[in-house]
Formats: structure tokens, C-alpha cells, sequence
């Protein structure tokens, strides 16, 4: 993913952090994109919504991408980006999904079809 992102115009990631946090750390210690990578532990996990509000700072006004690293992505991130630059004026986020047949562990999405 993160060579992905070197193809956008992306260059800092953002990345809450839980379970195996120690982990995830010292990989990303010994990473050529730990400069490009800042980790917040969360004692207590804030869901989705919850991790976007207590860190609206670390945008400081600009675009992000969303992106559960949890789940493997080959995604075209160039691509994402211009979907969401081109996004209609009254669409503030644009976000990247995928179809299960197990919804349950893995969160549910609803389509609101007046977007579309």
C-alpha cells in the first residue's frame, strides 16, 4: 500500500493504533516511511467516526483518505483521489468500500442512494 501512496499526493499516514501496538511501532521504527508515518495508541478504540473527530487536527484543513489498513487493498489510490477531487460540491467524503458475505465482523455500509 504505501508504494501505492507514493504515486499520490499523500505523504503523511496517519495510523491509530490498538492492538499489538508495540508491534506495529517497531515495525514502523525500522520502515523506510517512518517519517511519512504518524501513530496514535488508542487505549480504548473510538470506532471509525470517532478516530476521524479526535484527530481532525492532523489534517489542519486539507484533504485525507480514509483507509482501513486492516483489510488488504490493492486499490488505485491516483485513481481514489481523482474520484474524490471530482466528487460532487455537496459531497464532503468519499469513501473506499468492499462487498462481503460476512458483514458483521467486518463492519456494515449502507448505500444512500440520493448521493448516487
Amino acid at each position: 500500500m504505501a508504494g501505492t501512496l507514493d504515486r499520490s499526493r499523500y505523504n503523511v499516514v496517519f495510523d491509530n493504533t490498538h492492538y499489538l501496538a508495540e508491534q506495529v511501532e517497531a515495525y514502523i521504527k525500522s520502515s523506510p516511511y517512518q517519517k511519512r508515518v504518524a501513530l496514535v495508541h488508542e487505549h480504548e478504540l473510538l470506532g471509525t467516526a470517532g478516530t476521524l473527530i479526535a484527530n481532525l487536527d492532523f489534517f489542519q484543513g486539507e484533504d485525507g483518505l480514509l483507509i482501513h489498513a486492516d483489510n488488504y487493498c490493492l486499490a488505485d489510490f491516483p485513481a481514489f483521489e481523482q474520484a474524490h477531487l471530482q466528487r460532487p460540491p455537496e459531497c464532503v467524503l468519499t469513501m473506499m468500500t468492499f462487498r462481503t458475505d460476512t458483514p458483521l465482523p467486518v463492519g456494515l455500509w449502507s448505500w444512500i442512494s440520493a448521493v448516487w
